[in-house]
């Protein structure tokens, strides 16, 4: 074995001759070759990176200094980890020796020889203490670190050994091996536990699930096979794929396991049934990866065509898929708090989305060419970006303006195997990058200097995006057919037929209850999602269709044809209301603003159009592409609109109140809906206005969820004015103001609106303006519309406040940062919060009438009574935690049961073990005995005294392990149990099957 290491120390470089073996030699710069594999220390200090160029580097994370460079000449450099406390790092070089490096004292530690019989990863104990790797010999070989000295040799297996991962609390190993078994080792003893058989593929993914007690790992017949580590048994075989399974994941919660294929699908899956939850279809033919949100409820992928899709694990529903890039997706990240996510593309685009709308936000054109990865800083305010050259750009995200090119890294001439990462540091001040030849390099992001060549965890970034939820997952085929799919299970519902041409576009509408799909027949249909039922054909345009798109309230459909034309279609009738024509080549696309107020197209004329989204009128054309329009969006607040040319390779980034002016605004724009019976105010507000002598304001509102209070008038005009008459009818007010002195200019207020809130609810309050010069001339002007939102009680998204969104946060008690469930953002989840969710749900939303489909959710007595303890003992008087504290007092008495029940036992049949779920309306001694056919008692459990309530889930419910009172087995067969609790018996059957 030869080693060098070279140690930097600020910007002086000193050399140490301490190895006999061959003469250290100082290296500048970054890798000259491919970088293999970057991985930081568990505490996030430092990272090392690998590279073909036969080193290792060791960076310091925080300032990007390079710690020590290792020189490797016996060839190949593999698996480099770091040690648990991450003051080791270990690597397995060339000649198969296992080499120590003390990272605290940045120096050579300690060289495993193994005689050239490695295969495979290397990984630690959980105690640092030991290290293991795979064999030549069929055999897993266990080492001292400290002494270097072979502590174990673990044998049974016939092959050689893939891979042998720990289990997350580092008792258990996991090896697997060519000769298609996993073996499960306990590592205190290092006896063999487990022999798990099955048909399994040739090699692929071992993974643990979160909690340590299972294994999944890729099957036979393109399989996925979960194992149970305790017993050995395989629990579940996960059937589906037609083709290879590329890659198996665990969702971080260790409910749902996803798989991707070169099938073109993604699969989810139920952990604990096998079922199948959804199906993801991907029409391009390579899916570049899958991953969770860290809170289980996203998954994301990209494919090779450049879309983005973001899936919903609850519902099984796409819930978005970000178009716009004409290359694939080479990388996607989010910006720390999750709020954006940035695309890098083959197609010399950075895209800017954002991730609870999907709306585009941004776009840095010709950033270089062929991005393939791009990230953010930590404080969002810098993207770099990297691919087809040897340049990194740094960009600064408000005003996309290029802030540095870090120039050196190497690429290949090849696309396929372009391959370069880069990461920020925690503070954002250094940024680490490594390139296709795999060179990593550290730089000061202010600055652009090179301060040394680093590279950061291996970011294999995924496509993710999050929208609101869906109620069906649709899919349309090759064979003109559309699919709808049940969000809850993920399987087949309706399947529509009708086209007779390629299915172009399909768009849901905001309430997840009607579909329309268009077609290169030039017909659109509408169906009823829930039943699959054609409902209305809407004939119109004469040429090929390719978008569609409802307003906010579910009444108009927009399309977007190659007849030049845009259609808005009354949904209730299907009647045509307006044709919009100006384009003088094909419509690609078509967007409504958040409120409807306006709409935006986009064309292969190269110009965008805003149109009024009531009278149709055109409002302004956008130039500036130089080639077709693929894609237009607007954000989230109407204020920004961009715009994706296909042809031309850009994407540009509007502002709206720049181009139309005036823009007549409620403010805020967002308001959060106060508790019922209490007041809040909106202002009309004016921006870029010019020469105004009078306007006349009518503001819709929802008179079930809002009452008008009163208005006044603004400052936007001088005090000499005539006042109007006001109209003040339920939903609607009406009011107008003409000066009789000077005309106003610029921004200002044009009134404050009072109302009283009736329902907690969302709506929108429609504004709409009539305004007119000094020479009583109207004047074109644009609005934008008011939103009142729920507060942000509704933690899991799906439109409501109940039941689930009281059990989401209750499980995540005691977690830190980042969650929805701290719902008052002071860091942590705790009482506070869920008193918060509490306070927002209708009292009527606990009764089990309303919400069967919630049973399975609800609380048990007792943490309902341990919730309201912790309130009373934090004295929480304000008027929204007593709101919350009467839910839930009231939730208590409802979860009393009206009469004591047995309820049917689950699984049935089932092996080995059933839990059987009972009732208390009053509180009992309660007793099981389980008879066999004969009438011979085989078990009696004795549950004590026990209070009223539900006792259901697997928690509380009586348990049987399937054994006699002697602890056997018990045969297979029809048995019976009886249960008592007071005066109350009753006696049910149940099968045991093996």
């Amino acid at each position: 074995m030869k080693t060098t290491l070279t140690i930097f120390i600020l910007i002086n470089v000193i050399t140490f001759s301490t190895f006999a073996q061959d003469p250290p030699h100082i290296i500048l710069g970054g890798h000259s070759r491919n970088v293999n594999d970057v991985i930081f220390s568990p505490d996030g200090r430092a990272f090392a990176t690998t590279s073909w160029d036969d080193t290792i580097r060791l960076w310091d994370a925080d300032t990007g200094y390079p710690k020590l460079s290792i020189s490797e000449r016996t060839g190949l450099l593999w698996s480099v980890v770091f040690s648990p406390d991450g003051n080791t790092l270990a690597y397995r070089n060339g000649d198969d020796n296992i080499i120590l490096w003390d990272v605290i004292a940045e120096k050579y530690k300690l060289t495993i020889e193994t005689n050239n019989d490695l295969f495979g990863d290397i990984s630690f104990s959980a105690d640092g203490k030991m290290l293991t790797c795979g064999s030549r010999k069929n055999t897993i070989s266990i080492w001292n670190t400290v002494t270097g000295e072979l502590t174990a040799e673990l044998t049974g297996h016939t092959d050689l050994v893939w891979s042998v991962p720990f289990s997350p609390d580092g008792k258990t190993l996991a090896s697997r091996s060519k000769d298609n078994t996993i073996r499960i080792w306990d590592f205190t003893t290092f006896e063999h536990k487990q022999t798990l058989e099955g048909n399994l593929a040739r090699n692929g993914d071992l993974i643990y699930s979160p909690d340590g007690n299972s294994l999944a790992s890729k099957g036979g017949n393109n399989s996925i096979l979960l194992w149970d580590v305790d017993t050995g048994e395989m629990k579940i075989s996960f059937i589906g794929h037609s083709s290879a399974v590329n890659k198996i994941i665990f969702s971080p919660n260790g409910l749902t396991l996803a798989s991707s294929s070169s099938d073109n699908t993604i699969r989810l899956w139920d952990v604990d049934t096998g079922e199948n939850k959804e199906t993801f279809s991907v029409q391009s033919n390579y899916i570049g990866g899958i991953s969770f949100s860290p809170d289980s409820l996203t998954l994301v992928s990209g494919d090779g065509d450049g879309k983005i899709q973001l899936w919903d694990v609850n519902t099984g529903t796409q819930k978005m898929e970000l178009t716009g890039h004409t290359d694939g997706i080479r990388g996607l990240a989010y910006n720390p708090n999750g709020n954006t996510i940035v695309s890098g593309s083959g197609d010399a685009t950075i895209r800017v989305w954002d991730a609870s709308t999907g709306t585009n936000i941004k776009t840095i054109e010709k950033a270089l060419d062929n991005i393939y990865r791009v990230i953010f800083s930590p404080d969002g305010s810098t993207i770099a970006s990297w691919g087809g050259t040897d340049t990194i750009q740094l960009w600064d995200v408000d005003t996309r303006e290029l802030k540095s090119s870090l120039t050196g890294h190497h690429v290949s001439s090849s696309w396929y195997s372009i391959d370069i990462e880069a990461v920020f540091s925690r503070d954002g001040q250094s940024i680490v990058s490594w390139d296709a030849e795999n060179t990593k390099r550290l730089w000061d992001v202010e600055t652009g200097e090179l301060i040394k060549t680093i590279s950061d965890d291996t970011y294999q970034l995924d496509n993710i995006t999050f929208t609101p939820d869906n109620s069906i997952h649709v899919t349309w085929n090759r064979d003109h057919s559309i699919t709808l799919s049940d969000r809850t299970t993920g399987k087949h519902k309706k399947t529509l037929i009708g086209h007779t041409d390629h299915i172009n576009a399909i768009g849901i509408s905001p309430n997840g209850k009607i579909a329309a799909s268009s077609s290169q027949d030039h017909i659109i249909y509408l169906w009823d999602v829930q039943t699959g039922l054609h409902t209305k054909t809407l004939i119109g345009h004469v040429e090929a269709i390719g978008s569609l798109t409802f307003n906010r309230d579910n009444t108009v459909l927009a399309s977007a044809s190659w007849d030049n034309s845009i259609r808005l279609w009354d949904v209730h009738s299907g009647e045509t209301l307006q044709v919009l024509t100006g384009h003088t080549r094909p419509v690609y696309c078509v967007a409504f603003s958040p409120g409807g107020e306006m709409i935006a197209s986009g064309s292969s004329d190269s110009t965008i159009r805003l149109w009024d989204g009531r009278s149709g009128e055109t409002l302004h054309i956008l130039t500036g592409h130089t080639l077709g329009i693929e894609s237009v969006s607007f954000s989230p607040d109407g204020s920004k609109l961009v715009s994706a040319g296909g042809g031309d390779h850009t994407i540009r980034l509007w502002d709206i109140p720049k181009i139309l002016t005036p823009l007549i605004s409620i403010s805020p724009n967002q308001v959060e809906c106060p508790p019922v019976g209490e007041q809040f105010t909106v202002d009309v507000n004016i921006s870029g206005g010019y020469d105004i002598r009078g306007y006349n304001i009518s503001v819709n509102y929802d008179g079930d969820k809002l009452r008008y209070i009163s208005h006044s008038s603004g400052d936007y005009l001088s005090d000499e004015v005539f006042v109007g008459p006001s109209v003040n009818t339920p939903g609607r007010l009406s009011y107008n103001i003409t000066s009789f002195l000077v005309t106003g200019s610029g921004d200002g207020s044009l009134g404050t609106i009072t109302f009283e809130v009736l329902k907690r609810r969302s709506s929108t309050l429609v504004l709409s303006a009539i305004l007119s010069d000094s020479n009583g001339q109207q004047i074109r002007s644009a609005v934008k519309y008011g939103r009142i939102v729920e507060p942000r009680w509704d933690v899991i998204g799906d439109g409501y406040v109940s039941i689930l969104d009281l059990s989401y946060v209750a499980a995540r008690f005691g977690q830190v940062g980042g969650t929805e469930a701290d719902v008052n953002g002071d860091g942590i989840v705790d009482i506070k919060d869920l008193i918060l969710v509490a306070s927002g749900i209708d009292t009527e939303a606990a009764a089990p009438s309303t919400a069967n489909h919630l049973t399975k959710f609800m609380p048990s007595r007792a943490d309902v009574q341990q919730w309201l303890f912790q309130a009373q003992q934090l004295n929480m008087t304000d008027p929204t935690s007593q709101k919350g504290i009467l839910f839930l007092e009231h939730l208590l008495t409802i979860l009393l049961p009206k009469a004591t029940a047995l309820l049917p036992n689950y699984p049935n049949p089932f092996n080995p073990e059933t839990w059987i779920p009972y009732q208390l309306a009053k509180p009992a001694d309660v007793t099981l005995k389980i008879y066999a056919v004969d009438g011979i008692i085989v078990r009696v459990l004795y549950l004590g005294h026990k209070t009223a309530g539900i006792y259901q889930d697997k928690t509380q419910a009586i348990h049987w392990d399937g054994k006699n009172n002697v602890g056997e087995p018990v045969a297979s067969g029809v048995y019976f149990y009886t249960f008592t609790a007071g005066n109350y018996s009753s006696t049910r059957k149940m099968l045991i099957l093996k």
